[in-house]
């Protein structure tokens, strides 16, 4: 099941009755925008399993859901609505300031409002009655409950939450419905089992292993990241979340090399990347010796890192530069009607003299005194002539220099 409405394309008297029609598939309310521009809003439903979600997003404005609406179109399931971004006032037996990344669960045969004082975007998922008491939690939900990211006991589930609804909407091909439902009651029930009854979240297997994943992925850059680290973040021991990972396959060791190697080759084959280096991407994402990852990356792929680098079109080799041995820049022989030869004589005039230039281009053809001091006679005087501090005395002409 798919669906999708946006206002945008309406004349601006049209939209709220647009909104509200469309609504009555969802739930009915009522919308009052508070914008200059009128109601600007899209909505996307799909379905999952016995579930069904919505990605909403919008500017200023209430939807609310009163008695009348209540009576006329009952509603029997439990919302849970997450704010991903902008802010929200929400009165439901009380009034609640709600934040970016804040999930309220409550219940629909019940008035509630909802005002959006900013551009919204939110994700809501639709439970059914009878799957929120077999699946989630057999009790009333007496009052609205609020789960916020910046709890530390919350924010683990809430953001794992927010990350498997954004990779359902943002898939192309359908995926796995039933495992993506199971884990989306997973993390409801472990938020509202921990609330209601004590516990914390993610005390069931799935969602220690859900959060488990969640808390790798946001630490993959880290290369001090290990077992143990994910093992305190989730609050079990060691043996357990090797356990836990077990059952899904793999080991947590092994599943945190895995996502390092996934994010490294799509950044190798990211053609905005290539002026990054093979080791500044190893780096960026965790490994901390490039020989280990080279072999693993090997293991993995089949091929180097290098080899899979894209080839920019029209980008030709080139040979390496090398360095002259001597001084750098290393000393040219021009021939003396090249322009450029003409120009280096200008400056070597305007620095040192008429006199000592004559004497300077007498002297370009043979071999350059050296001085103790590691410098020559034409970086002597150049160095006199812009104010250098050392100044080493030149030595008298001899009739064979003057010639």
């Amino acid at each position: 099941m798919f669906s999708r409405v946006s206002t945008r394309s309406v004349d601006q008297a049209d939209r709220v009755d647009l909104w509200e029609d469309y609504q009555q598939t969802l739930v009915g309310l009522t919308c009052s925008p508070y914008s200059h521009d009128g109601l600007l809003a899209t909505q996307t439903n799909v379905g999952l399993g016995s579930l069904r979600l919505a990605d909403i997003a919008g500017n200023e404005h209430v939807i609310e859901r009163n008695a009348r609406p209540c009576r006329e179109t009952p509603k029997d399931s439990v919302f849970a609505t997450l704010l991903a971004s902008g802010q929200a006032v929400f009165f439901h037996g009380g009034c609640l300031s709600l934040g970016a990344g804040d999930l309220v669960l409550y219940d629909t045969r019940r008035s509630c409002l909802l005002g959006f004082p900013t551009t919204m975007r939110q994700l809501l998922v639709d439970i059914p009655r009878e799957v929120f008491a077999e699946g989630c939690l057999s009790a009333e939900l007496p009052a609205p409950l609020v789960f916020g990211r910046r709890s530390a006991a919350d924010a683990p589930a809430v953001r794992a939450l927010e990350s498997v609804l954004s990779g359902w909407f943002a898939q192309r091909e359908p995926g796995d419905a039933a495992g993506t439902e199971d884990t989306v009651l997973g993390l409801v029930r472990s938020l509202a089992t921990f609330r209601v009854g004590g516990g914390r979240p993610g005390d069931d297997q799935g969602a220690r292993l859900l959060l488990a994943k969640e808390y790798i992925d946001r630490h993959l850059s880290d290369p001090r990241l290990c077992v143990e680290h994910v093992a305190d973040a989730v609050g079990v021991s060691t043996r357990q979340l090797c356990r836990v990972f077990r059952q899904a396959g793999l080991s947590p060791s092994r599943h945190i090399l895995e996502s390092r190697l996934t994010r490294v080759h799509e950044q190798l084959a990211d053609p905005g990347s290539e002026r990054l280096t093979v080791a500044d991407i190893a780096d960026v994402w965790g490994f901390a010796s490039q020989s280990h990852f080279s072999r693993v990356f090997r293991e993995r792929y089949g091929r180097t890192p290098g080899e899979l680098r894209p080839t920019s079109p029209g980008r030709r080799d080139r040979p390496p530069r090398r360095r002259a041995a001597g001084r750098w820049p290393p000393r040219q022989d021009v021939p003396s009607n090249c322009a450029t030869a003409r120009r280096a004589a200008a400056v070597r005039i305007r620095l040192v003299g008429e006199e000592e230039a004559a004497w300077l281009n007498s002297r370009s053809r043979r071999c350059r005194p050296r001085w103790p001091s590691g410098t020559d006679r034409w970086s002597a005087a150049h160095d006199r002539a812009r104010g250098a501090v050392r100044q080493p005395a030149l030595p008298d002409r001899t009739e064979g220099d003057a010639r």
